[in-house]
Formats: C-alpha cells, structure tokens, sequence
C-alpha cells in the first residue's frame, strides 16, 4: 500500500468513519423488510440508531485520541489521531498533518518538508469531531450482523458512499456493542483490494499539552516550509 493512498485512506477514516460506529448482519433470507429497503437507497433505521448513539457519544467529548494499526508490505504500521473541537493532529510514518483551527500544516517526513495553509473547515475532511455531525450526508449505513471480534462482542455496519468516485465502494466498522467505540475498519476497494484497519486504544477527556495542535518547525533541522497562505 502505497504511503500517499494510506493518508488519504486516513483522512477518510476520521473524516467521516468515527462518525458511525458499528455493524451486525444477516443472511440475506433473514433480512427484514427495513432491511431490504436500504439496498434500494433508504438508511436502515437499525443501522441509523447505533449510529446515532455513537455520534452522540463523540460529540459528547471535549477531545478525543485514537491509537489504531494498518498493515503496509506486510508490516505493522501505527497511526495517532488527537482532536479537540476545531483542532487535531493526525500522524503516522510518512505524514503529520496538524491544524489549530486557524493554520493547516502538512508534513512530508521523508523529504523533511512542511506546507502551511490558511485552514477552511469547508474544506477539510480529516477531523472527525467536526465531520461526524452530518455523516448522513456522505454514506447509506446498512446494519449487517453481531460478531465477535477478539473476543468483543460487535456491532457490523456497512457504510455505502453516496460519491461514486470516493473508490472505494463500502467501508465496514466493527462497534463495540458496550461502549459504542470502534474497534475495527475495513476500506474495500472497487480493484478489490481491502485495507484494514484496527483501534488499539481510544480515550477520551485527554490531558493536551496547549501546543498540541501547533507543528514546531525548530524540531526538524533543514526543514523546507512552503507557505501557501
């Protein structure tokens, strides 16, 4: 998997899949009538409730800090997400991207580089706190089925982008069915490839330092700025 396709896979992940929250499924001659309809384009209510809880649970926090793992050329690689309002940090090894709800810095590890830009919430799809109140907006969730997931029991929901060209063509959450959390996402890609990805740690109503969300240039010696406002 390629460095640039996992950031923006990222950048979807929590822009809007911290949003919904969990799935469950059944055989398809199992499905109910609620069901089936929201294979013609109507949300399924089923879906849409657990949803709604864990929505109102994220938005209930002040901040929230998300450790999760993605495999990449057959290595475990770590990523970081911190948020809070319109501020968030959001890391793993080739890319930092951090906004204090004003600047927009994007750091390119490899080439030691940092491009800074005026930042346009409009624009910006890679917070989750700020994107998960309107997650109707971009995906029809589908309820699948209860798994167990390490041991966890789970909450499987599909969520169908509403943009034909998003690529990839279902994003699958695992919900913890007792704390409403994520525990497990699943991007699957109309090439048919399928990244997965795995929450290790999720806190809420964090200790953050007040710099927190502010990218220090005097950290990374040689560092080329691009300032793009």
């Amino acid at each position: 998997m390629k460095s640039c396709t996992v950031s923006r896979i990222i950048e979807a992940l929590f822009a809007v899949v911290v949003v919904p929250l969990s799935a469950l499924s059944f055989p398809l001659a199992a499905q109910t009538p609620a069901v089936l309809k929201s294979e013609q384009g109507i949300n399924d209510p089923r879906a849409g409730a657990i949803l709604q809880k864990v929505r109102k649970n994220l938005l209930a926090a002040k901040n929230i800090q998300i450790e999760f793992s993605y495999t990449e050329k057959n290595n475990e690689q770590k990523a970081l997400l911190l948020a809070a309002g319109s501020s968030y940090v959001l890391k793993n090894s080739a890319q930092e991207i951090y906004c204090d709800g004003k600047t927009l810095y994007l750091y390119d590890i490899e080439v030691n580089e940092v491009s800074i830009y005026t930042y346009v919430p409009e624009k910006d799809n890679s917070n989750p706190l700020t994107n998960i109140k309107d997650y109707e907006k971009h995906f029809r969730p589908k309820y699948i089925r209860e798994e167990v997931f390490k041991g966890v029991k789970c909450d499987i929901i599909d969520l169908i982008p509403l943009d034909g060209h998003a690529g990839y063509y279902r994003l699958r959450l695992h919900i913890n069915k007792t704390t409403l959390q994520p525990e497990r996402f699943e991007f699957n890609f109309k090439s048919g490839d399928s990244y997965v990805f795995i929450v290790r740690s999720l806190k809420v109503n964090t200790q953050i330092a007040p710099n927190a969300f502010i990218f220090d240039s005097k950290k990374h010696p040689d560092i080329l700025e691009n300032d793009m406002r």
